[in-house]
């Protein structure tokens, strides 16, 4: 079954080229109680007003440190991010996932890739999907059986279909682009860093 997902997504990405330079999903779960599309925003570090139910075509969203196409399946909410990196930063991670399951899935032009699971603001399982072998996190292997196909895809060139793939396994939502209807987020500023780690002398 997994095998077909990573060949639909195979031919979604043939049909969108330019996905294959960069892009960030991300996928919120609810666990301990339902979220709302507002709580989203809010744990995104946004306000209520920041969320554009239409999408204003004049706006430059490179004015934005932050801009997020938010989607909704039942109860989960699919953050989509053409050009940017938010859902893999541990400190949004810790946010978003307070109570609920995230897995995002991050790469870009640069060859910095990501796949990261997080669940009750804590990091389960983090890895590059060109080196799936190489895990760290709470539990690097949590995720063992889904990452089987994008272990058999490393070095094949399918290692992104693969890990669309392994996000759909998991979550059961099925990645795409946000359709018209898709409230946009934009936020002037994000979630800022932790502090340093003061190191021993």
């Amino acid at each position: 079954m997994i095998d077909e997902t990573q060949r639909r997504y195979a031919d979604f990405l043939q049909r969108n080229p330019y996905l294959t330079q960069a892009t960030c999903w991300t996928v919120v779960q609810p666990i301990a109680s339902p979220l709302t599309i507002e709580a989203v925003v809010e744990r995104l570090g946004g306000r209520a007003e920041d969320l554009e139910p239409e999408p204003d075509d004049d706006v430059d969203e490179a004015d934005y440190e932050g801009v997020f196409y938010i989607s909704q399946d039942d109860a989960s909410f699919i953050l989509y991010e053409s050009n940017g990196y938010q859902g893999i930063r541990p400190e949004v991670l810790r946010r978003l996932s307070d109570g609920a399951r995230v897995l995002s899935l991050f790469w870009n032009v640069n060859g910095t890739t990501r796949l990261m699971y997080a669940a009750y603001g804590t990091i389960v399982t983090a890895l590059d999907p060109m080196f799936p072998g190489e895990r760290w996190g709470e539990t690097p292997h949590a995720l063992d059986a889904e990452l089987a196909v994008l272990e058999a895809a490393a070095g094949g060139g399918r290692w992104q279909a693969a890990a669309m793939a392994v996000v759909e396994a998991v979550t059961g939502v099925r990645l795409d682009l946000p359709d018209a209807s898709a409230p946009r987020l934009l936020l002037e500023e994000t979630i800022p860093d932790d502090p340093p780690t003061p190191t021993s002398r």
